[in-house]
């Protein structure tokens, strides 16, 4: 009987310390999932936007500032504005600098930075971003007249009414170089184009001449002149010699 006891109490005791070490092992893995699930990123996106925009003051009132996603830009006669790819953009995650104004770059183990271009789409794309802030500079392009001022996001990005939004979208407010009007092209009689005089207005304050023909028959004329009045002149000089004979 006393082997029978000390038997099922030695198996009481296993059971126990059996059960323990498995309830551990569950919630250690069930930690390291949290874990796990906390460091993969939180999901926030930064999406870049970018139209051909040749002046900003007729489209300011159409152009989303709050982050939100569009699915097109008018300008002010309503009609679509152009995608522009291959703009280039610098995010990098920053942080407020204390006691000064002002953001600097985040140093450590949370720093962050990467460039994305624009797609034939005018569309440039940053995933899988940590939350926090983060500011975005575009870089000089030839076709830009000027760059946008750097801007700073925070994610998610808070809204007026409603949740913060974890999908962020910026529409550069930067300007391309207007388009050079082309010139007519005019050839002389020797067949030398004739350069075009324009003023500070980009207009063509003479035109030239348009054809070659003219001077020819400004000269033809001239000597056609002279022909006739030589010809009077002998004629006059005739019938003076009749008249003296």
């Amino acid at each position: 009987m006393k082997k029978l006891r000390r038997l099922l109490f030695c198996l009481f005791v296993f059971s126990l310390s059996f059960g323990g070490v498995v309830s551990a092992h569950t919630e250690a893995e069930t930690a390291e999932s949290v874990g796990t699930t906390e460091n993969t990123g939180s999901g926030y996106s930064i999406f870049i936007q970018k139209y051909k925009i040749v002046d900003f003051a007729k489209i300011a009132e159409t152009m989303p500032l709050d982050g939100t996603k569009v699915d097109q830009v008018k300008d002010a006669d309503g009609k679509n504005l152009d995608p522009l790819p291959g703009m280039s953009y610098e995010i990098t995650r920053v942080t407020p600098i204390q006691g000064a104004s002002g953001f600097e770059p985040v140093q450590g183990d949370g720093a962050f930075h990467t460039t994305i271009t624009t797609d034939e789409k005018g569309l440039a794309h940053a995933g899988e971003l940590a939350q926090g802030m983060y500011q975005i500079v575009e870089k000089e392009h030839e076709q830009l007249k000027d760059v946008m001022e750097p801007v700073i996001v925070e994610l998610p990005f808070p809204q007026q009414t409603g949740e913060p939004l974890n999908e962020v979208y910026i529409y550069p407010k930067s300007s391309v170089l207007g388009t050079t009007p082309k010139l007519p092209v005019t050839k002389g009689p020797d067949g030398k184009p004739i350069p075009v005089v324009v003023d500070e207005k980009g207009e063509i304050k003479k035109l030239p001449q348009t054809s070659g023909n003219i001077g020819t028959a400004q000269v033809l004329l001239w000597i056609l002149a002279m022909i006739v009045t030589m010809g009077g002149v002998g004629m006059v000089s005739i019938h003076r010699k009749k008249d003296v004979f």
